[in-house]
């Protein structure tokens, strides 16, 4: 039997780790660019704005993300 491990909770450093839209759309389960811009824009979905936009390019902190993931199973499973 192997040993069960549990996650470590992420840390203040992966959190403040920044990542692009390509980046971004991968670790959603690889969306589209289009798909993203649909999420920004839409009320319901209410996607986290990005953290910095620096030569019209967008960036995400890795918390954000985290956190709107974690707020969207919260909300699946009280539904």
């Amino acid at each position: 039997m192997y040993p069960v491990q549990e996650a470590s909770p992420p840390s203040v450093a992966d959190d403040e780790v920044l990542l692009t839209a390509t980046q971004v759309c991968t670790r959603l389960g690889g969306i589209s660019l289009m798909t993203l811009w649909r999420w920004l824009k839409s009320d319901v979905v209410r996607f986290p704005r990005p953290t910095l936009c620096l030569n019209s390019r967008r960036y995400w902190s890795n918390g954000s993300i985290r956190r709107w993931l974690a707020e969207r199973r919260s909300e699946e499973l009280a539904a």
